[in-house]
Order: C-alpha cells, then structure tokens, then sequence
C-alpha cells in the first residue's frame, strides 16, 4: 500500500528464520492473510488476529474450535484498551491486509495512535506468489505432485501457448492449498426455527429440497437465478453446531455410484466450461466426459476434494465418531423423512432439482464400477452399499454380453 512501509514478501523466504505477527485485517484481504501465513507458512506464527471494524475476519468468524486455539487467538481488546500490548511484545511485526489503499491508510493511522508502534514493526499484506504457497507443500503429498506433473504435460505439448494457461491454473490450485484447513472441517448444518432439530448438509442427496423444508425458506426468495445455498438464516451454521446445541441431528447419504453420476451431470455434463473453479485445477474445465472425470476424481483423497464428490463418510463422522444421531437413505428418503417431519413440525418435503429420469447405471463400464467402488470404499461398508456393488457389476457385465452377441 504506502511506499513507506515494507511488504511482506520478506517474510515468505525459506531462510531458516522464525517470525511472529500480529494481523490487522479487513474483510477478504484479512482472510487471504490468515490462511497464507497462519496455515501454509510453517516458519510464520500468527499470534493474534484484530480488526475493529467487523470484530471478524470475512467468513473466519465461522470458524468452530478446529482452528488451533482460535479463541485465544483472538483479539479484540486492540482498538478498545490502549494499554494492553495485545502480545505486541512478543510480535515480530504488525501486518495490515487491507483490500483498498484508503482501508489501509485508515488502518495504518489507528495502529500508531492507539499503539504506538513505529513504522518498521509495520509491514504492508502482499499475498504470497503460488509458488511460495506450493513449494513447501510438495514433499510426499502425491495429489499435488500429480498435478506438478499434469502441468508439465500441458507445458510439453503446448509451450508458450499454454503460459497463461498453467499460471490461471497454478493461482486456483495455491488457493485451494490456502484454504486447505477449510476445506478439511467445512460442514453446514441448517436447523429449524427453534433449533430442536439440525440437517447436515450432503452434496447431491437432495440437499436443496431438506435445506428449503427444514429453514422453511419461500419461493419468492429462489427467483431471479439465486438458489437454497445463496440464502443465509439465524438457522445457518458454519463448520459446527452451536456449543450449547442440545437438539436432534440428522442427515441422508445415497448409493456412491448414483451420487457420482448426479455430481457429474450437475457440474461437468454438456459443459463447456465448469461452473466451479475448483474443477478447473484438477483438470475437469470442461466436460471431457464421464471416464475422464471419474478417473480424475479417483485420485483425489477426501482433504483435497470439494464436497460433491467426498466421501459422505468424511462429511458425517469426525475422528472416526459420528457427528448426527440419524443418517437416513435418500432411496428411502419421503419415507424417513416423514417421520422426522412429523416428530418436529417441519414442512412436507418436495424434491426440488430433480433432473430428467437417466438410468445412472448407463453410465458404468466394469473398469469404471471398480474404480468408484475404490474411491468410495468406505461409504459403501459403512453405510450398506455393497449390495448395490454387486448388482451395477451384474448389471454391466449382462450388457456388455448382450453387445457381443448382438
């Protein structure tokens, strides 16, 4: 920002050295900043976190107690008692991650008044380079090394053509590094009115019409393009319950094979370029077909994925516990849910997205059955889906009989 203070772009060199910060942040800067040094800067410790604008960090303040000692952490006293040194003592130096030059002047003025801290404890937010986030994480971590080499493979074929290409790639790819302790706890939980009861949400298991019932959300808020995950409530949780949730807790998974095939025809089918971002990086910008994304997912593990293809298993236990009390089967799932329904008051469910009846099973081959049965091997015993394995291998191999002989 002011050409009077240092970047950070010092701090982000692999030169044996240990440094401590403060972050003054402020909206999507200040969460770019926390997730840089705090999770993928080994050598950088952030040791508190201040912002007297929105006492939050954009989206942070959904954080639940999976973030190492958050609330200690947390500072709030920056701004409001001068004369605490709010562990500047102990910092290194103060960075301030502001989106506009004006925000950081402004920021930048209430860190010398209220603190009295000279310019060269300041430093100025300068998001790290994609390679400073990924170098790091490279060593032993096979689904980045693989995308190393798809990169290079893009490199060989199309040289100078493709430059662009790989750097768009290399940034969505270190955001997703950056994000990575998000990706790994991220949950939403969506309860009633008077949060006697919660849904975990799950990706491709009727998500949009439990999310609409269970919050009660009207019609009249779905119009012009906006959808049930773009409307926030009092009943939204972030990554956990609210501690002193004492409620009934439940969620619906659904046969692995049906779940990919739904992901695939939402998100990649007839494409020609991919709604999300994140499937660009893993090499599924555009609809190459149902083979190539499920070979690109099958090498994905759960930590890395995005939801609509994790395991349910991931996303409905936690350190091996299960995180509801209820987990429903969406082949079952007005019958189950009318019970639930009953038992709290909640609106009659209607199926919303159903897409065009499609047999998922059309989709398989033999080689591409095993591969999903692999890559969802834990949904498949932990949930009772293994009888649905047997029979898609039946299934494929009678068609494929038929084809011969035809």
């Amino acid at each position: 920002m002011s050409k009077l203070y240092r970047t950070t772009d010092f701090l982000y060199e692999q030169d044996g050295k240990h440094y401590k910060v403060i972050l003054y942040g402020a909206g999507k800067a200040g969460k770019d900043a926390y997730l840089s040094m705090n999770y993928c800067m080994p050598h950088i410790s952030v040791l508190s976190v201040l912002d007297d604008n929105r006492k939050s960090i954009h989206s942070l303040n959904h954080l639940g107690s999976f973030v190492e000692s958050f609330e200690k952490i947390y500072e709030y006293t920056f701004l409001d008692e001068p004369e605490t040194d709010s562990g500047l003592k102990n910092a290194d130096f103060i960075v301030i991650a502001a989106q506009t030059e004006e925000t950081w002047l402004k920021m930048e003025e209430n860190v010398i008044h209220a603190q009295r801290v000279t310019a060269d404890k300041i430093l100025a937010y300068k998001s790290p380079t994609p390679e400073q986030l990924l170098m790091p994480r490279l060593a032993g971590n096979d689904f980045l090394c693989y995308r190393v080499f798809m990169l290079l493979e893009y490199l060989y074929a199309n040289g100078d053509a493709c430059r662009n290409l790989v750097y768009d790639e290399l940034k969505a790819w270190a955001n997703i590094v950056k994000h990575s302790i998000i990706w790994l706890n991220y949950r939403e939980w969506h309860a009633n009115d008077d949060n006697t009861c919660a849904y975990l949400q799950m990706p491709k298991v009727a998500s949009t019409s439990l999310t609409k019932t269970i919050r009660r959300i009207p019609d009249e808020l779905l119009t012009s393009g906006r959808i049930v995950s773009d409307i926030e409530g009092p009943t939204r949780y972030y990554y956990e319950l609210p501690k002193d949730f004492s409620g009934f807790k439940f969620t619906f998974v659904r046969n692995p094979f049906a779940r990919t095939v739904s992901c695939y025809r939402n998100k990649i089918e007839g494409k020609e370029k991919s709604i999300l971002r994140y499937y660009k990086v893993i090499g599924l910008e555009k609809d190459y077909g149902f083979d190539t994304y499920v070979r690109s997912i099958s090498k994905i593990p759960d930590e890395w994925a995005e939801r609509h293809f994790a395991t349910q298993y991931f996303q409905a236990y936690k350190d091996g516990e299960c995180i509801v009390d209820y987990i429903g089967r969406f082949e079952h799932l007005f019958e189950e849910y009318e019970v639930i329904r009953q038992r709290f008051g909640l609106e009659s469910l209607e199926h919303r997205n159903a897409s065009t009846k499609y047999d998922y099973r059309d989709y398989y081959t033999e080689e591409l059955v095993e591969l999903v049965h692999q890559r969802y091997k834990i949904d498949f015993e932990v949930f009772g889906y293994e009888k649905e394995y047997e029979e898609l291998l039946r299934y494929v191999r009678t068609k494929n009989t038929h084809r011969g002989s035809a």
